[in-house]
């Protein structure tokens, strides 16, 4: 919150300023504070339509206060934090990526009044400042994020792929020699044998949870890491960087739209890496109320002239695309392929997320 330092609303002390970002469409989460002289405004959950963050969450437009504790623009459910903080007027503007709404900004000053036109007009400039950096801060947190979830799947693979039948394996032969051990043999040998099977099968319990721990935390999470899955052999084989972006809440998909997703993915990347001579991929999930949008971009070399796809290819081209294309019409989506303005192609698959409930055989 540096930066906010050069908004001039006012003198040392007499000010703050401070920033919150979106936990998710309807509620705002404070992020940083300027001169603020109390704990409860850093830790502030403001949702959509309460106080000032809220009205102008709701409502996507800058809003001035000359005395927040009693103005009636708005609700007063966080009065007790303003006063404790000495604030009065206020002004509130909002942040954007360009698209959607990720914060506002705020700037108070501690005595009733109207914030001046030119402190306005720079907090407006600074929130335009921020928001790419936001976006930018948020992307990278998601990649990490992508990237741990799939290498958990991984381990959790490996683990159950090799340990599972070992473990499964020594139980069995443990019973079967125990089984064969006749009312003559050593005592001994019965006894260790049963130790044997008592570890296997604490080991086994043990796996399994272990698997439970390294499972992703919801279904959502686990299609964002099955996609990140498939970016990393690409990069691997490649070397082309790609980044895997996901805007808006994401929401659970049916199986039958993840498989089209998926297979979108996996031929996008195939025909980058076999015709566009790309530098770099731009992955792009977006979850709407209605639909989800996957959007792959490159950098390379774009496509021949009046290339279309066709639902039944010829002259030697192959089936990939067009497989994509009946998959997601009979979804009541679509498919597009064309060039960018500024080089390079994007492949754009839609699919409407109300219907598909159950996979249509």
């Amino acid at each position: 919150m540096r930066a906010a330092r050069q908004l001039g609303v006012g003198g040392a002390g007499r000010t703050g300023t401070s920033l919150a970002v979106t936990e998710h469409p309807g509620l705002l989460a404070m992020r940083g504070t300027c001169q603020a002289t109390s704990k409860p405004i850093r830790a502030l959950k403001v949702p959509a339509g309460k106080g000032l963050g809220g009205r102008v969450l709701l409502e996507k437009r800058p809003i001035t206060l000359a005395d927040y504790l009693s103005d009636q623009q708005i609700s007063h459910d966080f009065n007790p934090v303003v006063a404790q903080e000495g604030l009065h007027g206020m002004a509130c503007v909002p942040i954007d990526d360009g698209e959607d709404l990720i914060g506002v900004l705020y700037a108070g000053i501690r005595r009733v009044g109207s914030i001046g036109d030119r402190a306005q007009a720079n907090l407006l400039e600074f929130a335009r400042s921020v928001g790419p950096m936001i976006t930018a801060a948020r992307h990278a947190e998601q990649q990490t994020r992508l990237r741990v979830s799939a290498e958990r799947q991984r381990i959790g693979r490996e683990l159950h792929d090799s340990l599972g039948p070992l473990l499964f394996g020594i139980g069995i032969s443990a019973r079967k020699a125990r089984e064969r051990v006749g009312e003559d043999d050593v005592a001994d040998l019965l006894v260790d044998l049963d130790d044997i099977q008592l570890q296997a099968s604490g080991a086994a319990s043990q796996l399994r949870e272990a698997l439970r721990d390294l499972a992703p935390a919801s279904a959502e999470c686990a299609f964002s890491s099955v996609l990140q899955m498939q970016v990393q052999p690409f990069t691997q084989r490649s070397g082309l960087p790609v980044s895997l972006v996901v805007l808006g809440p994401p929401r659970t998909l049916t199986p039958t739209v993840q498989g089209v997703l998926l297979s979108s993915v996996r031929e996008g990347l195939y025909n980058i890496e076999r015709h566009a001579g790309a530098a770099s991929v731009v992955i792009t999930v977006k979850y709407d109320d209605e639909r989800v949008t996957l959007v792959i971009q490159d950098d390379g070399r774009g496509l021949p002239r009046r290339f279309e796809i066709e639902v039944a290819p010829d002259h030697g081209r192959g089936w990939g695309l067009p497989a994509i294309l009946g998959r997601a019409q009979a979804l009541g989506g679509d498919v597009s392929l064309f060039n960018n303005d500024d080089g390079g192609a994007t492949l754009r698959v839609c699919i409407p997320t109300g219907r598909g409930d159950a996979d249509p055989h």
